[in-house]
This record gives C-alpha cells, sequence and structure tokens, in this order.
C-alpha cells in the first residue's frame, strides 16, 4: 500500500453496509484493509473494491474470538497508516431480555461493543499521527429503545455514548469521530440474529427499509462535511429527536408497541 494513499479499515465488510462503504470508499481512492466472517462474500467485496484500482487486504475473523482484534490491528499497523477506521461489524437480537440466554448476551456485547472499544484503542495511535477519523456504527435504537430487542439496543446505546465521548476526548488530538445511525436496512440483518427468541416480530407492520448503498452515502457525505451524528432518513433523525426531548412520551409508545406484539 501506497505511504501517500489513504486507507481505511472496515469491520463487517462481508454484506450490507459494511460491503457498501468499502466500495464507497474504494471509489474515493482509500486502500483497503477489509475483515468479515463470511470468507467467500469477503472475496466478492474485495474484488468489487479493486476495480476501482485500490490495494486491498481481506482478513477473515470472528472478531469475538480470542486473538481475533489482535491479528486485524496487527495486519493495519504493518501498513504504517491509518486514515479511517469504520467499526460497523455487528450482530442484532430479540426476545424477551429476561428470557435471553447469557451467553448470547454476552457474545453480544462482546462483537457490538467490546470489539470496536478494543479496536479504537489499539489503532488510536496510527489515526492519532495522521488525523484519522473513527466511524462507529450505532443505530436508532442506539437513540431510542426498541421492545423485544432490548440486548441489541443496549449494545448500541453503548456504542453511542461510547462515540460521544471519545469526541470529547480526541479532540485536541485531531482526530474526528463520526456516529452513524441507520435505521430499517435492506440486509440480511434480521436473518443473522444471535437469537430470535419470544414474539414474532415479523407480524408487526414492517417500517419501510432504505437499500445499504443510501447508509453508505450519508456516510461519505458526512465525511465532506463534518457533521458528527449521522442519521441516514429525516423521519429517523426525528423520531431520535422525539425520544430525547420527550422520553416519558417515547416510553409510552415503545410500552404500546410491546403490548400490540403480546397480542399478535
Amino acid at each position: 500500500m501506497s505511504a501517500s494513499t489513504p486507507r481505511a479499515l472496515v469491520t463487517g465488510a462481508s454484506s450490507g453496509i459494511g460491503r457498501q462503504v468499502a466500495i464507497a470508499l474504494s471509489r474515493r481512492g482509500y486502500d483497503l484493509v477489509l475483515d468479515g466472517r463470511d470468507g467467500e462474500r469477503l472475496t466478492q467485496t474485495a474484488s468489487a473494491c479493486k476495480e476501482a484500482g485500490n490495494q486491498v487486504v481481506a482478513l477473515t475473523h470472528d472478531l469475538t474470538k480470542p486473538g481475533a482484534v489482535a491479528e486485524l490491528v496487527a495486519a493495519c499497523n504493518l501498513g504504517g497508516r491509518l486514515d479511517l477506521l469504520v467499526n460497523n461489524a455487528g450482530l442484532g437480537m430479540s426476545g424477551r431480555l429476561v428470557e435471553l440466554p447469557d451467553a448470547l448476551i454476552e457474545t453480544l456485547f462482546r462483537l457490538n461493543v467490546l470489539v470496536p472499544v478494543a479496536l479504537t484503542r489499539a489503532l488510536y495511535p496510527l489515526l492519532k499521527e495522521g488525523h484519522g477519523t473513527v466511524v462507529n456504527v450505532s443505530s436508532v435504537v442506539g437513540t431510542v429503545p426498541l421492545p423485544f430487542s432490548g440486548a441489541y439496543s443496549a449494545t448500541k446505546f453503548a456504542l453511542t455514548a461510547f462515540s460521544r465521548t471519545l469526541r470529547a476526548e480526541a479532540r485536541p488530538d485531531g482526530v474526528r469521530v463520526i456516529t452513524l445511525y441507520p435505521g430499517s436496512t435492506a440486509t440480511s440483518f434480521i436473518q443473522n440474529r444471535l437469537s430470535s427468541t419470544g414474539p414474532d416480530l415479523e407480524r408487526l407492520p414492517r417500517i419501510p427499509s432504505v437499500p445499504p448503498e443510501r447508509v453508505a452515502q450519508a456516510l461519505m457525505r458526512a465525511l465532506d462535511s463534518g457533521r458528527q451524528e449521522v442519521f441516514v432518513t429525516a423521519s429517523d433523525a426525528m423520531l431520535s429527536t422525539m425520544a430525547r426531548i420527550f422520553p416519558a412520551l417515547a416510553d409510552r409508545a415503545t410500552a404500546s408497541i410491546a403490548r400490540r406484539v403480546d397480542r399478535l
């Protein structure tokens, strides 16, 4: 990889949002380190990125496993440069909080929270040296809790808090922190949940989904504009704002959703 070419690490790049972010960055001239669990799909992402003439390193890891984060950090350090870290890898989980298996909750928090924290801390010297940017992919439910997705929502609330704290602490070092809040997105996210116990959420009216390309485009605009908190749609931003200003109203709305699911 060229020392003068911007370089990015994207986790969860096998498919969905991570894949589209990687492709968008490749078109902007970034060399890439890509990581994902699905080796075959990750190879397809890497091939699509190489079409733009960029150098791409593709690594297959389950980042919850011992040593995986260290291996990824070592690969990034080999290049001696990192301009952008996109913490996108994550999994979902649905079900009543009191019924979810402890081991799965621990795995969820490890991937959705502890892994991005560990990667950011380990790669911070490279990011600081190049006045780089950290992107943490949270979720709208990282600002508005959703019934029967409480464990997942809690991980995204934690990631949101980490992002906002890091933003304040990293500013003197010239490191920028962006928090991305996708809403309903047309990916395999639901099918890949760690657990789907409890009420049949599929029977609820579906919220219109946006394609992952639109999420990637929102992030690219934020990289250009200097925005720090990025919602993909106006309705997502409005929902988050209303929940923050009127928390009691948000609590009543989520309780109503829970009762409705129970009646299905």
